[in-house]
């Protein structure tokens, strides 16, 4: 375990800016969230690749109510547990928390991945772009609303009747990010040092309405910066009084939010197949999704 993750962290002196106190591990559940458990040090060097959850995390929904109609999850087996088994060259810092490394991992259960898990999917269709000789390169584009909420107003409300972050609609105007600049730094520093590269950040229509991008990168990769982008949005916006939501639609008067994901397919030659103008490929690739 320890020669991939940072070994580093766990033999650095206790003064040491980059010792790692903690390990994040988790993996995401079927909307996304990341699942898991904060892990001491110690504990994640020796027992990092047996670490355990409950296979409920497959079986419910928004409001963790149990759902039914799963072949694998449910009472009938007892919501056994299942592995999350750290991902070596899936780490990077929460730079946003002091000496703590988010470690992404598959779920695993009986020594097989989990079929449902989003891990497993993503990684099974790349396998199979690969055979014929292709590799999907993605980035993220992502707009949220930012409400002058706490998670127990937004409870004590009923999620109705929401204050927006904002009197006023300014989109695309620099001088409205200069009004959320602190958050927005503060947000776009702890991103870069966690290994997911902002390239911009801008005011989207609505009030309160934001839009980062980050750059492309290779199918897993980009679905992990992914899933750590949205965590670090919600907790830091937390950290300045503030509640995010990515919903897409959070009001009928309100713009809604979309998530852009931009896919392209690379050759053995890393050509871009869609730039070179293969229509069948093109054709496929849409008729797919």
């Amino acid at each position: 375990m320890t020669e991939h993750f940072p070994a580093d962290g766990l033999g650095a002196a206790p003064d040491d800016p980059s010792r790692v106190e903690t390990f994040v591990v988790a993996t995401p559940d079927l909307a996304g969230r990341l699942v898991g458990k904060r892990i001491t040090a110690p504990h994640f060097s020796q027992n990092g690749e047996s670490l355990k959850t409950c296979d409920v995390v497959f079986g419910w929904g928004l409001g963790h109510e149990l759902l039914d109609g799963f072949d694998s999850v449910g009472w009938d087996h007892g919501y056994g547990d299942i592995v999350c088994r750290p991902d070596k060259g899936a780490d990077r810092p929460m730079a946003w928390w002091p000496n703590t490394t988010l470690v992404m991992a598959d779920a695993v259960q009986d020594d097989e991945l989990v079929a449902i898990a989003a891990r497993t999917i993503l990684r099974r269709q790349a396998e199979r772009l690969e055979e014929f000789g292709l590799v999907p390169w993605m980035a993220s584009e992502l707009e949220f609303t930012v409400f002058d909420e706490s998670a127990s107003s937004l409870s004590a409300k009923g999620y109705t009747g929401l204050a927006p972050h904002g009197a006023e609609l300014h989109p695309e105007l620099v001088e409205q990010i200069g009004f959320d600049e602190e958050f927005l730094l503060e947000l776009r520093t702890a991103l870069m040092k966690s290994g997911i590269p902002v390239e911009s950040v801008k005011s989207e229509y609505s009030v309160g309405q934001f839009e980062m991008v980050v750059s492309p990168g290779s199918a897993m990769e980009s679905a992990d910066r992914h899933v750590a982008f949205k965590l670090a949005v919600r907790e830091i916006a937390r950290r300045h009084g503030l509640a995010a939501t990515f919903m897409s639609k959070w009001h009928e008067s309100f713009g809604g939010s979309s998530c852009h994901l931009h896919i392209s397919l690379n050759d053995s030659s890393r050509d871009n197949v869609f730039a070179a103008g293969r229509d069948n490929e093109i054709r496929s690739f849409v008729a797919g999704l």
